[in-house]
C-alpha cells in the first residue's frame, strides 16, 4: 500500500497535511508526496491511500471509479440532538429569508462542500461572499445557535478515540454521555467520521454537524490515530466498491 499525500506547505491546512505524513511515517507505511494540481497524473493503485483536501480526495475517487455516498451533516436519527431546525432549501430561498430580516446558518450540500464556506447570514451585507451561487443551488439550512464551546470527537469504528476543542471557551466542556449517546444511535455511521459538538449557554451538549473522516481536519489528534482514522475509512469504502462490482 502506498499513501499519496499532497505535499505540505505553509497554507493553513497544511496542518492536516503533516499529521498525516508523520502517522502513516511512524507505521511504516510507503508514503509519496505530490503536488495538488498532480493528482491527474500520479499513479493509484487498488489498496492505496490519496490524503489532502476534500476536492483532491474525491478526485481521486472518480479516478478509481468510486462512487462515494455523502454524509448528512445531521443524519437521519439524530436530528432530536441538534437542537435546531434544519432542512433543505435553495440558495435563493435562503437570501429572501435574510432581505426578510430572519437569519440562517447556510451551508453546501455534501456532496458539493467546496462551493462555498458554511456561514450565519443575519443580514444583507452577509450575502455578498455567496453572490456567486447561483439561486437555484440546493443548500443545507438550520437555524442559528450560539455555542460557548465547540470540540471535534473522532469515532473509529464506533469508539471514540478522542475529543479536542476548536472553538469557543475550552472550560466549557461537553457532556460526554451525550456524546456517547450519538455515537450509540448513529449505527449506520462510515468506519471513521469526525462528530463535532458544541456546548449552549444553558449547558446543554447539541450536535453541530458530522464529517467524513476520508478528508477531515486533525485538530491535533495524535498523528498515528490520525492515521488509523483516515485508513479505516479508505478500506471500508475499497470493500464497499468491491462488493458493489462484485454484484
Amino acid at each position: 500500500m502506498a499513501v499519496h499525500i499532497v505535499r505540505p506547505d505553509d497554507s493553513v491546512h497544511s496542518i492536516n497535511r503533516q499529521a498525516a505524513l508523520v502517522g502513516f511515517t511512524m507505521r511504516g507505511e510507503d508514503v509519496r508526496l505530490f503536488d495538488g494540481h498532480e493528482i491527474e497524473s500520479i499513479a493509484i493503485a487498488d489498496g492505496d491511500i490519496v490524503f489532502g483536501g476534500v476536492r483532491t480526495v474525491r478526485r481521486a475517487f472518480d479516478r478509481l471509479g468510486w462512487t462515494v455516498p455523502a454524509i448528512q451533516s445531521v443524519p437521519e436519527g439524530l436530528g432530536d440532538f441538534a437542537g435546531r431546525r434544519t432542512w433543505q432549501a435553495t440558495m435563493g430561498e435562503a437570501r429572501g429569508r435574510v432581505e426578510n430580516g430572519r437569519a440562517v446558518f447556510v451551508k453546501p450540500l455534501a456532496s458539493d462542500l467546496k462551493r462555498f464556506t458554511g456561514q450565519p447570514l443575519r443580514k444583507f451585507s452577509d450575502l455578498v461572499s455567496t453572490a456567486h451561487v447561483p439561486d437555484e443551488t440546493e443548500v443545507e439550512c438550520a437555524e442559528i445557535t450560539r455555542f460557548v464551546s465547540e470540540f471535534r470527537t473522532f469515532v473509529l469504528h464506533g469508539r471514540v478515540i478522542g475529543l479536542r476543542h476548536y472553538g469557543g471557551d475550552p472550560l466549557r466542556l461537553p457532556d460526554v454521555d451525550v456524546i456517547q449517546a450519538m455515537v450509540s444511535r448513529y449505527r449506520q455511521g462510515p468506519a471513521g467520521y469526525a462528530l463535532d459538538v458544541g456546548v449552549v449557554e444553558d449547558g446543554r451538549t447539541l450536535l453541530v454537524e458530522i464529517n467524513d473522516s476520508y478528508a477531515t481536519g486533525a485538530y491535533g489528534l495524535a498523528p498515528a490515530l490520525y492515521a488509523s482514522f483516515i485508513e479505516a475509512r479508505w478500506e471500508q469504502l475499497r470493500q464497499q466498491q468491491n462488493t458493489a462490482a462484485g454484484s
